[in-house]
């Protein structure tokens, strides 16, 4: 089947292709004991597991009892919350394969350009990696945000809404310390009656700043966990919200 191509879908057919491969279990209805309603019960199979007997046509040979509890395994859906846990799980493995396969392309990039690369570290090895990946970046249909958005989409995860997209995640500014000083900074002129125009409205565009970065990563945390769509609705329209605010912000600010 031409749909079964697509990862998901076949999912759904998960237990008809297993009996396909394995054979199903015999019919209850099939109760004869005569060499046609024992092939009767096999139905065609890949592979199956008989007890021997002096017929000389395998095929009409009983399925083993243990093989029969192979052909019954269930396919049935699981709770959603497991669902939600495995696929947490599977992201979280996948993210796992992909920084050890990074890792080894690192290595082998630095070996085969630099003959004295033994000494150098990730981060000296990473530096002509960037400036290599940045190159390829500007070409035609090789844009990175386009591409990752292009991937999430594939892979079923949630998009922020077209047009609205920033060209990088902002990195979280909890975890550096000069721009949470700049932060509180800008929230101390917002407090201020007396504060120059100017400063008010750089403060003002990095409070929304800010605030845009957040709520984009509320989004995407809450898209690799698997959150409930309407979650997830109120994440993007609270993104949005901010998005604009902070548009608006840049725009008094010029």
């Amino acid at each position: 089947m031409a749909n079964l191509d697509d990862p998901w879908t076949f999912l759904e057919y998960a237990g008809e292709v297993w009996a396909y491969v394995v054979g199903q279990v015999a019919h209850a209805e099939d109760t004869a004991t005569t060499c046609a309603t024992i092939a009767s019960q096999v139905d065609i199979a890949w592979i199956r597991r008989v007890l021997p007997e002096v017929d000389s046509n395998r095929s009409r040979w009983p399925t083993d009892p243990v093989w029969q509890v192979v052909q019954a395994a269930p396919f049935t859906a699981a709770p959603t919350k497991a669902r939600r846990l495995m696929r947490r799980e599977q992201h979280v493995h996948a993210v796992e394969q992909l920084d050890a396969g990074a890792y080894g392309y690192l290595i082998s990039r630095t070996a085969l350009l630099h003959p004295n690369g033994e000494p150098f570290d990730v981060s000296k090895g990473l530096r002509g990696l960037v400036q290599a990946l940045t190159k390829i970046s500007a070409q035609p249909e090789k844009g990175f945000a386009k591409l990752v958005r292009q991937r999430r989409r594939k892979r079923g995860l949630p998009v922020v809404p077209a047009g609205k997209v920033l060209p990088f995640l902002p990195e979280r500014d909890e975890d550096n310390s000069a721009k949470r000083a700049a932060l509180d900074v800008a929230a101390e002129r917002m407090l201020q009656d007396d504060a120059p125009a100017d400063e008010l409205s750089a403060a003002r565009l990095r409070l929304a700043e800010q605030r845009m970065a957040e709520a984009l990563s509320a989004l995407d945390q809450a898209g690799l966990h698997d959150n409930p769509a309407s979650e997830l609705m109120q994440l993007k329209d609270f993104y949005a919200h901010e998005l604009a605010a902070y548009e608006a912000a840049a725009r008094s600010s010029s």
